[in-house]
């Protein structure tokens, strides 16, 4: 079993609801959050 971890080395905001997320291997990846927060039953 590999157990490697994977590290967040920046995270940037690129929307209201987006993230710009660089990872020590070198993967930059933007994710959208507002499906999930809008779908979301708790106002928080």
């Amino acid at each position: 079993m590999n157990n490697a971890n994977i590290n967040i080395v920046s995270a940037a905001q690129t929307s209201d609801y987006s993230l710009k997320i660089e990872f020590d291997d070198g993967a930059v990846q933007t994710v959208d959050f507002g499906p999930f927060l809008k779908r979301s039953h708790h106002p928080a």
